[in-house]
């Protein structure tokens, strides 16, 4: 995230700068954010009805940021169906634990082509090879549901943990200043509470330390 005295801007590596006015807010029913973004138009909460703006033309999806679905401790660009749904900490160590399981736990983006999930041309005329992908496909929505949830239940939970009012809306810029000397703290929590809610309690904790250990090997190779 870049200083700018008026927007907190996010900027990814090919990517067109994405950002949301500093009066945003984070809903407190939802706990999504909604404000004025970069290009001027209304990013609405999940609250709130999408309302056609032709600034808004270039998305797919109506936001130009969020906080991260997993640690809700960064904001993150957003837009598109390729938008990552995670910062680049939960982002390994959900393609990490994915890995491990060998199916889509945690979904990192909204389109299945991220999520390894695709038919080929050949595929696509055999029937038992279409019935697969529709059965993959259908799971993957409800794990993006799911995981939905989740961030919200997530960021309701650094709320509680930071201080912060949680029957209000919260100033972006609160929250963010709340984080920022918590970050790791808040991110280690997020894990734990990911890997409980998608693999259980004792299973979760069994792999925590493995998934942590490949995502930071990964991090040194980088």
């Amino acid at each position: 995230m870049h200083e700018d005295p008026v927007y907190f801007v996010v900027r990814a590596s090919g990517a067109r700068p994405r950002g949301i006015a500093h009066d945003a807010r984070l809903c407190r029913r939802c706990r999504e954010l909604r404000g004025t973004t970069l290009e001027g138009w209304h990013q609405p909460c999940g609250c709130e009805p999408v309302v056609d703006d032709p600034r808004a033309a270039a998305h797919d999806v109506a936001r130009a940021v969020e906080l991260c679905w997993a640690c809700g401790t960064v904001l993150i660009g957003s837009g598109s169906r390729w938008s990552p749904l995670h910062c680049r900490w939960c982002r390994r160590r959900a393609v990490v634990l994915n890995r491990l399981a060998g199916r889509v736990v945690i979904p990192v983006g909204r389109h299945s082509l991220m999520n390894g999930i695709a038919v080929g041309a050949a595929a696509a005329r055999d029937d038992v090879a279409m019935a697969a992908f529709a059965v993959s496909a259908r799971t993957l929505f409800g794990a993006l549901d799911a995981h939905r949830k989740f961030a919200a239940r997530r960021v309701a939970a650094n709320l509680r943990g930071l201080g912060l009012p949680a029957d209000v809306d919260v100033a972006l810029g609160d929250y963010l200043a709340a984080v920022s000397p918590r970050r790791e703290e808040l991110r280690a929590a997020a894990l734990a509470a990911a890997l409980g809610a998608t693999l259980g309690v004792e299973i979760g904790a069994a792999w925590g330390p493995r998934i942590e250990r490949e995502a930071r090997a990964e991090e040194r190779r980088l």
